[in-house]
């Protein structure tokens, strides 16, 4: 991984090992930072977790942020 997302990821699972609720805005912010870095298996991966384990409704944002995840990909 690369230093940003890298940070932002760990960052994201001590949320949740604590047991903070993320807020829609930090989901979009790890996806930003791994579609920047380009690791689009991991933001896919965020984005199924979000949707299947935290029961999260995607809006425009979440969309747009797959879409530039996905125009990334090698």
């Amino acid at each position: 991984m690369y230093e940003h997302s890298e940070t932002h990821v760990l960052l994201f699972k001590q949320m949740i090992q604590y047991g903070i609720k993320p807020y829609d805005i930090t989901f979009i912010w790890v996806l930003q930072s791994l579609s920047h870095d380009g690791l689009v298996d991991e933001g896919l991966f965020l984005f199924k977790f979000m949707l299947k384990d935290h029961e999260t409704t995607p809006n425009d944002d979440y969309y747009t942020c797959i879409v530039d995840l996905l125009s990334r990909a090698d």
